[in-house]
């Protein structure tokens, strides 16, 4: 016997052999709906190695949407959940993980699942142009390979680029998650930096040709309060590894908002300035997250007939 769920937001019924509850508890402060949760799941012998056939209900059978963010096969997988419904605090709630169907390909869509998202990995080089919008001088690197957004200037360039998405963020508290590696270069006079950002933006954004890019008040437009800067090694050379990920909170006003990215270069005599970029979203913000405990194993068994 098997267990029926929704298994994409097409309400698609599928058959899973396997089920766990999961418990999402407040600590402080109430979850507001549609709120996105971070959930560590190991692995169990009847998934399939990589977590392709995990999915999310609620108790009512309601499908979860969901974005796997990293997963080491068959061990462990960081999922990030949309609880569509709010937990006031003092309170918990209980939703159904599923597994256990060979059939099943990622139902994973972190569009779905967060309030602005991109991590690059169906886009060509191509399609920056559709999706994001750029203030730039002449600048080489502008492309999309192996799901990283590679923006940059080389050795011979210079100059100043803001590249901006078409997803609005609208008013409200939130945190800018992104996951990315940068190399940066800075010489020994004092603001002349070779540097990238990733931050919000309004889309009217100034850059200028020279000229610090480490403060954000520098640029009309940006959120300052959320841009995540490269470390500042002046006279050196810095590089941040793929394995970087940063979350900033913020408060953005009535503005409409779009993730945007940075990068700078004032000398055409020094090596590049640049950026690479695995995924960067936009997550609701609570003061006091919640909790999220996976509960064991369950599956239907047969009830013996005896006559």
């Amino acid at each position: 016997m098997v267990y029926s769920a929704k298994s994409d937001d097409a309400n698609t019924i599928s058959q899973f052999t396997r089920r766990k509850d999961i418990k999402i508890t407040t600590t402080g402060t109430s979850t507001p709906a549609s709120y996105q949760v971070k959930v560590t799941i190991a692995y169990e012998p009847e998934m399939q190695s990589l977590f392709q056939d995990i999915r999310f209900n609620t108790k009512a059978g309601v499908y979860i949407d969901y974005w796997i963010e990293s997963k080491t096969a068959s061990t462990t997988a960081t999922v990030w959940l949309e609880l569509p419904d709010a937990i006031t605090d003092g309170n918990s709630d209980t939703i159904w993980m599923y597994y256990g169907n060979a059939g099943l390909s990622d139902g994973g869509v972190g569009a779905d699942t967060f309030i602005a998202f991109d991590d690059f990995s169906t886009d060509t080089s191509a399609d920056y142009t559709e999706k994001y919008y750029a203030t730039w001088y002449p600048m080489t690197y502008k492309t999309v390979s192996a799901g990283e957004f590679h923006l940059g200037f080389n050795a011979a360039e210079y100059g100043s680029a803001v590249v901006y998405g078409n997803q609005v963020i609208t008013a409200g508290s939130y945190i800018l998650r992104s996951k990315f590696r940068a190399v940066g270069y800075e010489d020994n006079i004092p603001y002349d930096r070779y540097q990238s950002e990733i931050g919000l933006t309004t889309g009217a954004v100034t850059p200028t040709n020279y000229g610090s890019c480490s403060v954000a008040a520098d640029y009309t437009g940006w959120a300052s309060s959320i841009q995540i800067p490269m470390p500042d090694y002046r006279g050196q050379s810095t590089e941040l590894s793929g394995n970087t990920i940063s979350e900033v909170t913020y408060t953005l006003d009535g503005s409409n908002y779009y993730i945007g990215f940075f990068v700078q270069d004032i000398s055409s005599t020094v090596p590049s300035s640049e950026l690479w970029i695995d995924f960067a979203l936009v997550r609701k913000y609570i003061a006091n997250e919640p909790t999220a405990s996976v509960g064991t194993a369950q599956h239907q068994r047969r009830v013996p007939q005896f006559m």
